[in-house]
């Protein structure tokens, strides 16, 4: 009996191309295990996912915007130092961030896994909890990185029409929130389309951050007449005079802050997690790879920028060409005139941390909607439908994209007060998302029943990763609560407390009030039998490429 060939290899064929148009996507496979429809586009790749997770780290953005404060407290030692010191605790968080988005990719992300961690019992008041802070995280730093934004305009500013700030304009605080302001409504409207214009503007954003890196490098050190030693910039210490803060560990940990912020907010690719192909895997690669990257990125620039310094005693200086506005772009300016060049070649270089630092508010508030679209998704807040709604044809969260804006002008507002206030918004940043991070990160090691791993975990070095961010996450939290100014009086005093502890009192008076009676955890919006449509088609088509039961080795044991 002969067997006609063509014909078993054409319903072969037929049956895997079939079998592949039913087969559902890992991450949104995932997410329907976890009770979730898709109801947002997932057309983001893994360059992207990359791309939202750098930019949004922005090292050009936030060192050049918080070099100052670096410099202020404890000069090279702390710049140079602190920022290694962030660097490596950093990778630790974002290993363990990373297991817990491969294991449950939905855009809640912390919230989602506080809840599914701490089990049907505590999960609903420590979902709630994480839920408020790593709100907060966001819309604060938002209101960071469009000061820092704003002020890199000032800087230019003063220096095109002066420079110097006898001479040149310097903008006043309401002008200064007018520039925070334009930014933020920008940002705004790039978020309001479909993913994919972001998907275009994140990845403008990456060539220019790492295109923008290698000309400020390059430039510096071929135009400046003058190079500090080595001695200078890896054991430098500079007192942090004016401020009252003597003791030389206290200033170097009120230093790490502007480390701390830059190398923040990574957990933007967890958010995205339900627009992303393939998430269970693409996301925590992606979180872990942009952390080491802007690790390393931003150890260059700030050598480069130390190295560089033509006068360490007028970089801060109230009276120099910038008016004390940005050490680093008076580091620009310096180098630019010390062999002669005209000092418009530091207003012109000074566009690229501007860029970035646009770009990098695009992607937080991309990431800041995501998280407020899912915590309305679960009914979590008033008026959740009408700040949940996308439309159809762009299945954007629209009215979280721009509520989002409107709470990042609130903390805005503190500019108008004095930079130590406004310290207080950089520091509120940090300490809401270092609360959001430590709150499931500590729950997988006490709940270890309750997780699951995805693709990407980690092993025995789990247990490791997780207690030295753990503990490192709450010491940091401490320190920036801590005055950064004596004596302390209204115009010293350090308000971060004053906003974390204001914002956990909200958060439990309501949770105690209401929410407890009407939240119970993350909504499903498909049913249990849903959840798992597809999933013999998902074997299927492994058995079909003989790649069953194929899963990555833990990390832990490479």
């Amino acid at each position: 009996m002969g067997v006609d060939v063509g014909s078993a290899a054409h319903g072969v064929m037929g049956k895997v191309k079939k079998v592949k148009a039913i087969v559902t996507d890992t991450g949104e496979k995932r997410l329907r295990e976890l009770g979730y429809k898709q109801e947002l586009s997932r057309t983001l790749g893994m360059i992207v996912n990359f791309a939202v997770s750098y930019t949004i780290i922005g090292v050009l953005m936030g060192i050049t915007g918080l070099y100052s404060l670096g410099f202020s407290y404890g000069g090279p030692v702390s710049v140079i130092w602190g920022w290694v010191t962030v660097g490596f605790f950093s990778i630790f968080i974002a290993l363990s961030m990373a297991e817990l988005t491969s294991s449950l990719p939905t855009a809640g992300g912390l919230y989602f896994w506080s809840y599914h961690l701490a089990g049907p019992k505590w999960g609903p008041i420590a979902s709630w909890i994480t839920g408020w802070f790593n709100y907060l995280g966001f819309v604060c730093g938002m209101a960071v990185i469009n000061s820092i934004g704003a002020n890199v305009i000032a800087t230019q500013i003063v220096l095109s029409t002066g420079p110097g700030g006898e001479t040149g304009y310097v903008a006043t605080k309401e002008m200064i929130l007018l520039f925070m302001t334009i930014l933020a409504i920008l940002q705004g409207i790039i978020n309001s389309f479909h993913v994919n214009f972001l998907a275009v503007f994140e990845k403008m954003a990456l060539y220019i951050e790492i295109a923008g890196l290698i000309i400020i490098c390059v430039t510096l050190l071929s135009i400046s007449d003058h190079k500090q030693s080595a001695k200078f910039v890896f054991t430098q210490y500079e007192p942090a005079i004016g401020t009252g803060v003597n003791n030389k560990f206290y200033v170097f940990l009120i230093g790490l802050l502007m480390s701390q912020f830059t190398l923040l907010a990574y957990d933007a690719a967890t958010h995205l997690t339900e627009e992303t192909v393939g998430a269970d895997w693409t996301a925590p690669i992606m979180i872990v790879s942009a952390v080491v990257s802007a690790a390393v990125a931003g150890f260059l620039y700030l050598l480069v920028l130390t190295f560089c310094i033509q006068d360490p005693l007028t970089i801060l200086d109230p009276g120099n060409a910038t008016a004390g506005l940005n050490a680093v772009g008076q580091i620009f300016y310096d180098a630019f005139v010390s062999k002669g060049h005209t000092y418009k070649g530091a207003i012109a270089l000074l566009m690229i941390p501007l860029l970035a630092a646009w770009f990098s508010g695009v992607a937080q508030l991309a990431a800041t909607s995501r998280v407020l679209f899912a915590v309305t998704r679960d009914k979590a807040v008033p008026f959740s439908k009408f700040l949940h709604w996308s439309p159809a044809s762009t299945h954007t969260p629209i009215v979280a994209v721009w509520v989002s804006v409107f709470f990042s002008f609130c903390f805005s507002l503190f500019i108008l007060k004095n930079s130590i206030a406004f310290n207080a918004v950089t520091s509120a940043s940090t300490i809401g998302a270092y609360i959001a991070y430590t709150i499931p990160i500590a729950l997988r090691l006490v709940c270890p029943h309750n997780f699951h791993p995805g693709p990407f975990h980690l092993g025995w070095f789990s247990y490791v990763s997780g207690t030295i961010a753990v503990v490192y996450m709450v010491f940091m939290c401490v320190v920036f609560c801590l005055p950064i100014s004596y004596p302390i009086d209204s115009n010293t005093f350090n308000y971060t407390p004053v906003t974390a502890g204001a914002v956990t009192l909200v958060a439990l008076i309501l949770w105690f009030a209401s929410a407890r009676k009407y939240y119970k955890g993350p909504v499903r919006t498909i049913t249990t039998d849903e959840s798992f449509a597809g999933e013999n088609y998902y074997k299927d088509e492994m058995t079909v490429h003989g790649e069953e039961n194929r899963k990555a080795p833990p990390v832990g044991a490479l």
